[in-house]
């Protein structure tokens, strides 16, 4: 397969079709955010090692991606805060509201 070029994909679904990686629509329906996230983490880190050749980039790439989508396809998934505002924030509760 030859190297995709990613800076063509409009969307979350177009980038795993591109590398070739099967997804589930429902994770993507709630975590597509997060997903890509911890997705861009990773590229960041696989793109820093410039001793890559495209066939070994790729296999970075795609066992990123999946492990990306694995991760929220899990039943535990929500509590995979990714997002600074989300990192070491409590559940959010209401007061209640008194009446009269």
């Amino acid at each position: 397969m030859a190297f995709p070029d990613l800076r063509q994909v409009e969307d979350a679904e177009g980038l795993f079709e591109a590398l070739g990686v099967a997804y589930e629509r429902r994770v993507l329906a709630v975590y597509r955010l997060h997903v890509l996230r911890r997705f861009g983490l990773e590229r960041e880190a696989i793109d820093r090692d410039g001793g890559l050749g495209d066939e070994e980039r790729l296999l970075r790439y795609r066992e990123a991606l999946d492990r990306a989508h694995a991760t929220y396809a899990r039943e535990s998934a929500p509590e995979e805060r990714l997002f600074r505002v989300f990192e070491g924030a409590p559940l959010v509760s209401f007061p209640s509201r008194k009446d009269g």
